[in-house]
C-alpha cells in the first residue's frame, strides 16, 4: 500500500504522502519508499528521457536515508540495501543508454 502509493504521488509529481498521511509506522514507510525505487527502476526502462531525473531523486532519497541509525538486522536494512543497488542499477541503465545512444 505504502509503495503503491508514494509511486502515484511520485508520477503525479505531487509531494509524497507522510507516513501520517498513510497512518502507518515508520518501518512500514521507509520499506514502502525504498520498495518504490524498484519501480522506478522499471518506470524508467518505459521512459529513457527520465532516467537522469529518477537517479538524482533516488541519490536524494538514499542521503536522506543513510542518516537512519540501523542496530540490527531487519526488514529496513535489507530496503536500504535495496534502495542503493537500485540506485547503482539506474546508473548502469544510464550508461548503457547513453553507449547506444551516441
Amino acid at each position: 500500500y505504502v509503495e503503491a502509493q508514494l509511486l502515484a504521488d511520485y508520477l503525479k509529481k505531487k509531494s509524497l504522502s507522510t507516513l501520517e498521511d498513510l497512518g502507518v509506522d515508520h518501518e512500514a514507510y521507509i520499506c514502502g519508499l525504498c520498495d518504490m525505487s524498484g519501480e522506478l527502476l522499471r518506470y524508467a526502462r518505459k521512459n529513457p528521457k527520465n532516467m537522469k531525473t529518477i537517479l538524482k531523486d533516488l541519490e536524494d532519497l538514499y542521503q536522506a536515508c543513510i542518516g537512519i541509525i540501523i542496530t540490527r538486522n531487519n526488514a529496513i536494512r535489507k530496503k536500504l540495501e535495496d534502495l542503493e543497488r537500485n540506485m547503482m542499477r539506474m546508473e548502469e541503465m544510464i550508461f548503457q543508454y547513453d553507449l547506444k545512444h551516441a
